[in-house]
């Protein structure tokens, strides 16, 4: 078969296929467009097409400004709060609002252990613990018997204060239970009122181990890492202490 032939072939098979439905004015608009284009530079579809794509990424970036705004505004309002830090999370942290009154008193935190040291307990857990300059040496140090929470205390009784710090992880690890509302720092959230302190299993489940009411408590967290500060402390001090802890 030799070109002419081929081309008359092809001009027949085409000829054979039935003609889609076509749509009032759409083969004058593709033939307009089919216009715009000039050899080497680039068309005007295309540069109208570039445009759109700049609008869309724009549109995206003020829809997404737009939501931030809204969030932070919505943290600003305190019975929100704890809804939006829910469904966040604040690291190793979930705070779940919980209706009714909640506790009035909360006992003074526990102190941790003095069978470990620092080392031994940056070796266990898999990283190295921060301590707070604020408070210096820690009188107490123990790691939770999973592994994953390396905790400090300093002084006793009324006067204790404690720091559990904890790599972050795919799942929680502590879950407070908030009656009432809490504060958002420049550093994390702040417990002002007693709070009921769960620690979630492995399987996403919250019990009491131990059972215990928390008392006030600083939360925050850097890239890697969580920190649930608590104890006799008031709101300016915790971020002292949080700002020495590296």
């Amino acid at each position: 078969m030799d070109d002419e032939m081929l081309v008359e072939e092809l001009r027949a098979l085409g000829r054979s296929i039935p003609s889609p439905d076509v749509a009032p004015g759409l083969t004058a608009a593709v033939l307009d467009r089919v216009a715009l284009v000039e050899p080497g530079k680039a068309s005007r579809w295309a540069r109208l097409r570039s445009l759109w794509a700049g609008w869309v990424w724009r549109g995206w970036r003020k829809v997404v400004a737009v939501v931030v705004v809204v969030l932070a505004g919505l943290l600003a309002v305190p019975p929100v709060r704890a809804t939006v830090a829910d469904w966040f999370g604040i690291g190793g942290v979930v705070v779940r609002p919980m209706p009714g009154p909640g506790p009035s008193e909360a006992s003074p935190p526990p102190t941790a252990g003095t069978g470990v040291t620092l080392a031994e307990a940056g070796k266990l857990a898999g990283f190295a613990p921060l301590v707070p300059t604020a408070l210096g040496k820690p009188d107490g140090i123990e790691v939770s018997a999973d592994r994953r929470v390396v905790s400090m205390s300093w002084g006793s009784g009324e006067k204790t204060i404690r720091l559990d710090q904890l790599e972050d992880r795919l799942s929680p690890y502590f879950e407070k239970q908030l009656h009432g509302t809490f504060e958002l720092t420049r550093k994390g959230f702040w417990f002002e009122t007693p709070h009921e302190l769960h620690v979630v299993d492995s399987v996403g489940q919250a019990h009491m181990e131990p059972p215990r009411t928390a008392g006030r408590t600083l939360v925050w967290k850097t890239e890697t890492r969580t920190f649930r500060l608590e104890g006799a402390l008031t709101k300016d001090r915790a971020l002292a202490i949080a700002d020495s802890t590296g």
